[in-house]
């Protein structure tokens, strides 16, 4: 009988060496698989923050590239200025800036308020005098 003993202890050691094991095994599954999830999410996040990056420095290069555009565009505009000879036109009277289009039958029609041309007309006479 004591063999029987000893045979049985000998069983329940090994399955309770095996009962740890398992454990141990499925703990290390569970945080390795805990570990790769927050890699994966950490790649993700960063993936995500170099796509705002590369947005953020596209819209800076499309303001910088407007910009410049822009102040070439000024450049032109005052050296052309420049050469031009000196010719204004100035009015007191705001109806010459308002333009009233008329498309009845079709046509296009451009009308200033006759006052406000008078006006101009005296102004670039006396100046060209």
């Amino acid at each position: 009988m004591p063999g029987a003993f000893a045979a049985l202890a000998r069983s329940a050691r090994r399955q309770q060496y095996l009962y740890f094991a398992t454990i141990v095994t499925l703990t290390v599954i569970v945080v390795v698989s805990g570990l790769l999830v927050a890699v994966l999410a950490a790649a993700r996040h960063l993936d995500y923050r170099r796509a705002e990056v590369v947005q953020y420095a596209a819209n800076v290069s499309l303001l910088l590239n407007r910009e410049a555009s822009f102040l070439r565009r000024t450049e032109l505009t005052v050296h052309d200025a420049l050469r031009l000879p000196r010719r204004r036109l100035v009015c007191s009277c705001a109806t010459v800036s308002i333009v009233a289009y008329n498309w009845s039958g079709g046509e296009h029609e451009k009308a200033v308020g006759a006052r406000g041309a008078r006006q101009c007309e005296n102004v670039n006479d006396k100046e060209s005098t």
